[in-house]
């Protein structure tokens, strides 16, 4: 009777023992299960914060053309030429120093201003230089407005070795041509001649 006893102890300890191991483990991988999806999670959220966050890379990227003079590359690239080819045309004298192409007031949509810095190599007089500038730049002014109908505002500036001496002739767009506006040469090309008959007045 004692046998029977014993052996019904020992099997419901073994029972017992093997229900409890199965309960550990089952604990374990729940544990495991929840600490995979924890990490998942984690992972998840950090995937949505790279995602949601401005990349350092293009943070306040600016094209390349947003501070420059102009807008419209292409027009530039197409303006620059023409300009070169019309300048140089007009002279074999003629060195192109500077050439600046920017966009025109706002007033005048799509419109553009050349600013040109030139060297005029020739050697003549004064006056003579004078007469030469004057005539180069009207030139170039309306062969630049034949071809570039977009042109607003031309500015020349000539720089003239032989006398150390600078010209500036600047012409706007009126009634849709260019038309001078103003031009200045310092005291190297002299002061210009007054009429005979303003003189002959003047000793009257």
């Amino acid at each position: 009777m004692k046998k029977i006893a014993l052996s019904i102890l020992l099997i419901t300890l073994l029972l017992t023992m093997t229900a409890c191991g199965k309960k550990e483990e089952d604990i374990q991988a729940s544990g495991d299960s929840m600490s995979q999806q924890t990490s998942s999670e984690a992972a998840a959220a950090d995937t949505s914060s790279a995602g949601s966050s401005p990349d350092s890379s293009t943070t306040g990227l600016k094209t390349r053309y947003d501070n420059s003079l102009t807008s419209n590359p292409t027009d530039i690239r197409n303006i620059e030429d023409t300009m070169k080819s019309v300048i140089l045309s007009v002279s074999s004298s003629i060195q192109i120093d500077s050439l600046t192409v920017m966009d025109a007031d706002l007033a005048a949509e799509g419109g553009y201003k050349v600013y040109a810095i030139l060297t005029w190599k020739d050697t003549y007089s004064p006056a003579d230089s004078r007469q030469f500038l004057q005539t180069y730049s009207s030139s170039i002014a309306g062969a630049a407005d034949g071809k570039l109908g977009s042109l607003e505002n031309l500015s020349l500036v000539w720089l003239v070795p032989n006398l150390n001496g600078s010209a500036s002739l600047v012409y706007d767009k009126t009634d849709g041509l260019l038309d001078l506006r103003e031009e200045t040469f310092d005291q190297s090309f002299g002061t210009l001649s007054e009429p005979e008959d303003s003189l002959a007045n003047e000793s009257n």
